[in-house]
C-alpha cells in the first residue's frame, strides 16, 4: 500500500489502537459486490431465468416492487427477504417465487467478494485481540451473511447483527441504543461504514466513535444512489465494477497500470472477444506488429477459456517494411507518391533522409549530386510545398531502376520470411491489425496472391478495392458509422498509442544464415513511454482475467459500451492525465521516420500571454488533440481551474466559431437578450467544468 490508501488504513489503525470494540458494516464496506448498484443483482436474474426458460416476465420490476410493497406492509423497521418473496408468490405462485429467491440467494454469492482494504483492517483489529462485530441494515438472512462473510476471509468475528432478524436498525438509531444496552462501554467502540447518515452521524450521536468509509463508487467519482444504472448498460456495470473494486480498494497499481484496469481494458476486451467470435472454425490467425501485440496476448489468455478458436501467431511488419517492397507490384506514378507521402498527423512533414532510409538505398551512392538538379539541398531538405514535391517526384523518376532493383530483393526477403512463419500455402489467411487503410493486409495479398481476411478495429472507406469485401472491423468498416469513425480518426493516435509494443518498428528483414530475420528500429529513447505501454498492458491483461470471470454476462459487448471509458478519458482531459501524457512522445511517419511530437503541450507558469496564446494554437497538432496544461509550483491547489481555463479555450476556439458566427449575427439585433444567453452560458459553462474537474 502506498500514498492515500497507506495514509488511511494507518488512520484507522490508529483508531482501532484507541478501541477494544471494533464493528464493521457489511456491503460497500467489508464485502462489495461486482456490479455498480444492487439493483443489477435482479438484471442478472431476470436475464437466467430467461435463459432457464422460467416464465416470470419483468423480474426486476417484480422483484422492485415487491420490495416495496413489503416495506409498506411491515411494522418492523426493516424487513427479511422472506417478507419481499412472501408478495412475490402473491403475484406469481409458491414454485415460481422459490425458484426466483434460490436464483437470487445463488447470484449474490457469485458477485459478492470482499474488499481488499478493509480486510486488512479487519486483520490488523483481529491480530491485536479486539472483540468484532458486523453490523448491516440488510434483508438478507444471517445465514447467508455469514457463508458470504467466511467465504471471503472473515472467519473470525463475535457477533452478527442483521435488522432484518431483530428489527433494530443503524438508519434509525436503534441498533446503537441496543448496542449500548449489550455492551458495557461504547465510548471504547469504533464502528467502520459507508454510510454517512447511518455508520457515522447516527453512531456518533449515540456516543460511539465511527470512522466514514467512503464507498468505492464514491471514491471512483460515481454517484452512490441506485437511479437505475443511468445510462450504464449492464455489462457496463459489472465492468465498471470490477474495475473501481480493484482500483479503489488498493494503491499498488502505478498511473499506467490503473489506466489500463479503468481506462481501456473494456475496449480490448471487447475488441478481442468480438474477434474470437469472428474466427470461430478458421484454422489460422497471425497478429500484426505491433499495433497487434496487446489483442495478441489477450487473445491467447482468452484462448484458453474458449473452443473452436485457431491458435494465434505474432509476425513482424509494418507498412514500410510491406507496402513499400509491394510497391514492385503498382505503377511507377502511384509507387512514386507513396514513397513521399507523410503520415496524416497534423505537424509532420517528411524529409529526403526519411525517403532514402524508408527505400534502404546506399546514401553513399551519387544522389546527392541530382538534389541540385532539381532544386533540392540535401538529405535534411523538408519537404513543404508542391513545388517540393513535384521536384522529389523528378528525382525519385530519375533513380528508379535503382529502387525497384533494391525492392525486389526487399520483396523476395519478405516472401521467404512469410514462408518461414508458415503464410504461404493456406486457402485462407487470417490477420489482426488495429486498422484504417488495410495496406499491410493489401501487400500481404500481393505479394502471395492468397486469400487474407483482415480483422481491424476500424477501417476508412478507401480501403483497396480489390480487398474490401474482405476487412472486418469492430468499430467502425468502411467508414461507418461515421460518427465513430470520425471520433477516431480525430483522435488517431491515442488510439495507436494503446496498440504500441515494447518492441520497435520493422524496418525490414535481412539474411541470417539460412533464414531471414526481422530488423527492428530502436525502440524510442523514452523511459516514460515504456513505462507506460507495460503499465497499460498489465493492467488490461490483469482486468481481463476478472472479466472472464463473468464472461456469460459479458457476451455480445457493443461497441459502444466496450468504447465509452476512453471516450469520456479524451473528452475530459483531466490534470492528472494531461500531465502524465505530457512525459510521453511518439515518432509519426512511416519506416526509420525520426519526426518525433508530443501529445500534450506544457507552459510554465509565469510566461508572457503571447507565448500561452501560442502554444494554445501549438496545442491542436499535438496527439491528444488540444491538450494543453499549465504547470506551476501550486499546481494541485490550481489544477482544478487550469483544467477549466483549458476546456474553455477548447470549447470557444475549436469547432464552435461558426454557430459563435451565427449568434453573433442574432446579437447585433438583439444586443440585450444576446448579453442574457452568453451570461447564462458561460456561468453553466463554468459550472459545468468544475463539476467535472
Amino acid at each position: 500500500m502506498r500514498d492515500k490508501v497507506k495514509a488511511e488504513f494507518e488512520q484507522i489503525c490508529r483508531l482501532i489502537d484507541q478501541n477494544e470494540y471494533i464493528s464493521f458494516d457489511i456491503y460497500d464496506t467489508a464485502l462489495l459486490r461486482n456490479v455498480l448498484y444492487p439493483s443489477d443483482i435482479f438484471d442478472i436474474v431476470e436475464m437466467t431465468l430467461s435463459e432457464q426458460r422460467i416464465a416470470i416476465v419483468e423480474f426486476k420490476r417484480l422483484r422492485i416492487a415487491s420490495e416495496s410493497e413489503a416495506r409498506r406492509r411491515s411494522v418492523s423497521e426493516d424487513i427479511t427477504i422472506d417478507d419481499i418473496y412472501r408478495v412475490v408468490m402473491e403475484r406469481i405462485g409458491t414454485a415460481l417465487s422459490e425458484q426466483a429467491l434460490q436464483l437470487e440467494l445463488e447470484v449474490e454469492r457469485k458477485f459478492t467478494v470482499a474488499n481488499r482494504f478493509i480486510k486488512q483492517v479487519y486483520d490488523y483489529a483481529r491480530e491485536r485481540g479486539k472483540l468484532i462485530l458486523f453490523i448491516s441494515d440488510m434483508y438478507l438472512p444471517p445465514t447467508v451473511l455469514t457463508e458470504l462473510l467466511l467465504k471471503n476471509g472473515y472467519d473470525q468475528y463475535d457477533a452478527l447483527l442483521v435488522s432484518g432478524e431483530d428489527g433494530c436498525s443503524k438508519a434509525t438509531g436503534s441498533r446503537y441504543r441496543q448496542l449500548q444496552d449489550l455492551y458495557p462501554s461504547t465510548m471504547s467502540w469504533l464502528h467502520i461504514g459507508d454510510n454517512l447518515v447511518s455508520d457515522y452521524e447516527n453512531a456518533r450521536k449515540a456516543g460511539i466513535n465511527a470512522y466514514y468509509y467512503k464507498s468505492v463508487r464514491e471514491r471512483a467519482g460515481m454517484s452512490v444512489i441506485d437511479n437505475g444504472r443511468g445510462r450504464l448498460t449492464l455489462r457496463q456495470s459489472l465492468m465498471k465494477a470490477l474495475q473501481i473494486n480493484a482500483c479503489e480498494t488498493t494503491d499498488e497499481y502505478d498511473y499506467w497500470e490503473r489506466f489500463g484496469r479503468l481506462t481501456v481494458s473494456s475496449l480490448f476486451y471487447g475488441f478481442t472477444t468480438w474477434l474470437m467470435e469472428g474466427l470461430r472454425g478458421q484454422e489460422n490467425v497471425y497478429f500484426l506488429s505491433r499495433d497487434g501485440y496487446l489483442p495478441y496476448l489477450l487473445y491467447k489468455r482468452l484462448a484458453l477459456h474458449r473452443a473452436d478458436v485457431p491458435q494465434a501467431q505474432y509476425i513482424y511488419a509494418s507498412r514500410r517494411a510491406y507496402q513499400i517492397p509491394n510497391i514492385i507490384h503498382i505503377p511507377q506514378d502511384e509507387a512514386i507518391e507513396l514513397l513521399i507521402a507523410n503520415n496524416k498527423v497534423p505537424g509532420h512533414s517528411i524529409t529526403l533522409q526519411e525517403i532514402f532510409d524508408n527505400l534502404r538505398l546506399d546514401k553513399l551512392k551519387d544522389y546527392d549530386n541530382k538534389f541540385e538538379m532539381f532544386g533540392l539541398s540535401d538529405f535534411t531538405y523538408e519537404l513543404r510545398g508542391q513545388r517540393d514535391i513535384h521536384a522529389t517526384r523528378e528525382l525519385l523518376k530519375s533513380i528508379y531502376p535503382d529502387i525497384m532493383a533494391h525492392l525486389k530483393e526487399e520483396a523476395e526477403l519478405l516472401r521467404t520470411y512469410l514462408q518461414q512463419q508458415g503464410i504461404e500455402g493456406k486457402h485462407r489467411v487470417n490477420v489482426v491489425d488495429v486498422g484504417w487503410r488495410a495496406s499491410t493486409h493489401k501487400a500481404l495479398h500481393d505479394m502471395t496472391g492468397m486469400n487474407v481476411y483482415g480483422y481491424y478495429l476500424g477501417t476508412i472507406e478507401n480501403v483497396y478495392t480489390d480487398i474490401a469485401d474482405k476487412v472486418s472491423a469492430f468499430v467502425f468498416n468502411l467508414g461507418r458509422p461515421h460518427q465513430l469513425r470520425k471520433h477516431i480518426m480525430e483522435n488517431v493516435m491515442m488510439y495507436e498509442f494503446l496498440f504500441s509494443a515494447p518492441h520497435g518498428s520493422l524496418i525490414g528483414f535481412k539474411q541470417d544464415g539460412r533464414r531471414v530475420v526481422p530488423v527492428l528500429k530502436d525502440l524510442e529513447e523514452n523511459s516514460a513511454v515504456i513505462a507506460a505501454m507495460n503499465g497499460i498492458q498489465i493492467g488490461v491483461l490483469a482486468m481481463a482475467d476478472e472479466y472472464e470471470q463473468y464472461a456469460d454476462y459479458l457476451q455480445g459487448m457493443k461497441v459502444e459500451e466496450a468504447l465509452s471509458d476512453f471516450m469520456a478519458f479524451i473528452e475530459a482531459k483531466r490534470y492528472e492525465d494531461l500531465m502524465a501524457f505530457s512525459e510521453l512522445t511518439a515518432v509519426v511517419g512511416i519506416g526509420d521516420s525520426k519526426s518525433k511530437q508530443k501529445y500534450v503541450s506544457v507552459i510554465p507558469s509565469g510566461v508572457s500571454q503571447k507565448i500561452k496564446r501560442a502554444a494554445m494554437r501549438q496545442s491542436v497538432t499535438n496527439l491528444w488533440p488540444g491538450a494543453i496544461v499549465m504547470t506551476g509550483s501550486k499546481e494541485a491547489a490550481a489544477s482544478r481551474w487550469r483544467h477549466v481555463g483549458n476546456r474553455l479555450y477548447i470549447q470557444f476556439n475549436g469547432g464552435r466559431r461558426k454557430k459563435l458566427l451565427g449568434l453573433m449575427v442574432k446579437g447585433i439585433k438583439d444586443p440585450k437578450r444576446a448579453m442574457r444567453y452568453v451570461r447564462g452560458s458561460i456561468v453553466d459553462q463554468i459550472k459545468s467544468l468544475i463539476r467535472k474537474a
